[in-house]
């Protein structure tokens, strides 16, 4: 299979919409297309429900980021496992994983075993799927064999 991937993030202004992008989606109408929630409240995709909405809406599959996901239950005030069992029943096709700080709202894309993000229940949730690993670029390339072996034990 591939996939591509889009970025778009927020609302910046009278002429960006919800709709807006529903319709730009749909005039692609690719099935390749994924749809990853985002980690900030001014950004389009936050919560489980806005992703289920989105995604049924131009008919796409989904991705989830772990730690996009762990930014809005800090920001929100939110328990953040009950948040990634909200996420997991949209039944994501794709994953992100890293690791981070719980309770920080950064995106910091630490290599596995340098924060305090869940990381055994991610790889029960995860199983077999596909997954980009999205570990800090400063790694080297036996850092990254490492981490990718860490996410198959």
């Amino acid at each position: 299979l591939e996939f591509r991937r889009v970025l778009f993030r927020s609302i910046t202004n009278k002429n960006c919409s919800i709709k807006q992008s529903i319709r730009f989606f749909n005039k692609i109408n690719d099935d390749r297309i994924i749809i990853e929630n985002t980690g900030f409240n001014s950004e389009i995709i936050k919560t489980p429900q806005d992703l289920r909405y989105f995604s049924n809406e131009i008919n796409s599959k989904v991705c989830l980021d772990f730690s996009h996901a762990q930014m809005i239950a800090t920001r929100n005030n939110m328990d953040y496992l009950r948040l990634l069992n909200d996420f997991m029943n949209i039944k994501p096709v794709y994953f992100h994983i890293c690791d981070g700080i719980l309770g920080k709202i950064k995106d910091k894309h630490l290599n596995l075993g340098k924060g305090n993000f869940p990381i055994d229940f991610f790889k029960e949730l995860i199983k077999d799927k596909p997954s980009t690993l999205e570990i800090n670029y400063h790694s080297t390339i036996a850092q990254y064999k490492k981490q990718v072996e860490l996410l198959k034990k």
